[in-house]
């Protein structure tokens, strides 16, 4: 079965899982995910490390990929 693609736009890291977090889970077998992040979010209430700690089990527990605007 081919997964269709979901592309999930968020302002800062976690608000996919804060907005989407059931959705993705409920689903996660049957799309593939995808989020870009507008912001770093270093103003924010997590400091880089905790940005990236996130980011790391979000992928690994769902299956999704992460990607930054400034990176593409």
């Amino acid at each position: 079965m081919n997964k269709k693609n979901v592309l999930i736009v968020v302002a800062h890291p976690d608000d996919e899982i804060l907005g989407c977090g059931g959705l993705i889970a409920k689903n996660n077998q049957l799309y593939n995910y995808h989020v870009l992040i507008l912001t770093d979010g270093t103003a924010g209430r997590y400091d880089e490390s905790q940005q990236q700690a996130l980011i790391s089990a979000v992928k690994k527990a769902n299956n999704i990929e992460i990607h930054h605007i400034d990176q593409i």
